[in-house]
């Protein structure tokens, strides 16, 4: 039986469709954004039940252990949650913070880890923060989530003048709203942010605030902002998942190039990167946050990964980031820099062109990467021209 199309009632408006807010792409279906992987999909709700399932039976299995018996002193155990995750330190160097001010000279590029995925970098007398974090928890509660292991390298108060902040994507340990605000307030600083990320600036009375596409690109204080693909996902509750998209970027100036992976698996954008913006000074690449690999493999790069993705961006000198400040996963937090030395040896690659940085210390990364294994110098202070 066919039924009749309805006729429309003349008192009640037609419905009109919205039309789609983001452009159609090839990781967007104008509503929502996908990797081009097609990882990170919906499965990843039910992986993540499964994740967190297992790790729920692991802790209990370890506590009835521990009840019948007094585990062996050899035995690695995570750290205290209370205490410190102890990090590298450089043999002799000064351990207090550096809080002096001021702004790297032209053709020079300074940076320093604050902690996570945050650092200050200074190049042409402009200073920018990437995916700036000083809360003490990475979570939408202040009394719940991961709590931060490490105090952050660097004093916000204290921090230098903030002309730049690029935020890769808007997870809890990558876009906090404290710190933006405070930084807002302090600073007045430009933030470049994902698409779909500007209007939630925009609601909270943010609006100096520029969204890219990949492979767009904004200009600020002689500097050029590349926004470039990563393999990742994005979200702050379960009713938004994946409506923002997710990037790295390529920070361009007359002191060079410089990349900042945000969060992100591995996948052949990190060869496309490199053969259209490469070669690159500097590039941070997340190092922590992979295991299990059986769910984090998607948007996580492990030590392994990172050494390719710094031969795929042609980077002169790479520093590892996103590791040692909150506990997300379920490797130990002081396993990253173990792993990522072991996998630069094995591919005979120098230590020296992919370093694990210190909290709290600034370096001047050099323009040329000699054949006698140039290093990265330490400075004891940021610089202090104006």
């Amino acid at each position: 039986m066919i039924f009749p199309k309805r006729a429309p009632r003349p008192d009640r408006p037609a419905r009109v469709r919205r039309s789609a807010p983001f452009p159609v792409s090839d990781h967007s279906d104008g509503r929502r954004f996908h990797n081009v992987s097609g990882s990170a999909g919906k499965h990843r709700v039910l992986a993540f039940f499964r994740w967190t399932a297992t790790r729920h039976l692991q802790l209990r299995k370890g506590r009835r252990a521990s009840a019948i018996a007094v585990e062996p002193a050899s035995r690695a155990t995570e750290p205290d949650e209370r205490l410190p995750i102890p990090l590298p330190r450089l043999e002799g160097a000064p351990q207090d913070r550096n809080t002096a001010t001021g702004a790297a000279a032209p053709g020079s590029l300074l940076v320093t880890w604050v902690g996570h995925s945050t650092l200050l970098v200074q190049m042409d007398g402009v200073n920018l923060l990437t995916d700036p974090i000083w809360s003490e928890r990475c979570s939408p509660l202040a009394f719940a989530g991961p709590r931060r292991r490490n105090p952050p390298g660097l004093v916000l108060e204290e921090l230098p003048r903030i002309d730049l902040v690029i935020v890769s994507h808007n997870h809890y340990d990558h876009l906090d709203l404290p710190t933006v605000r405070k930084l807002a307030e302090r600073h007045d600083p430009l933030f470049v942010v994902p698409l779909g990320v500007a209007a939630w600036f925009r609601r909270r009375k943010l609006h100096r605030v520029v969204e890219l596409d990949w492979w767009q690109s904004t200009e600020h204080a002689g500097l050029t902002v590349h926004a470039t693909p990563a393999q990742h996902f994005s979200g702050r509750s379960p009713w938004d998942a994946n409506k923002t998209l997710w990037v790295s970027f390529v920070v361009e100036g007359a002191a060079g190039r410089f990349f900042f992976g945000g969060d992100t698996g591995y996948g052949p954008h990190f060869a496309e990167i490199g053969r259209r913006l490469g070669p690159m000074r500097l590039a941070a690449i997340p190092i922590g946050a992979y295991s299990p690999r059986w769910f984090m493999a998607p948007v996580h790069i492990d030590p392994e990964q990172a050494v390719q993705a710094h031969l795929d961006l042609c980077s002169r000198q790479s520093i590892g980031i996103h590791f040692g400040t909150f506990k997300l996963t379920d490797e130990p937090m002081e396993e990253p820099p173990v792993l990522l030395r072991e996998c630069l040896d094995v591919r005979g690659i120098d230590r020296d062109l992919f370093w694990v940085p210190v909290l709290g210390r600034t370096w001047a990364v050099p323009k040329r990467i000699a054949p006698e294994r140039e290093l990265a110098e330490p400075v004891l202070a940021l610089a202090t021209a104006k």
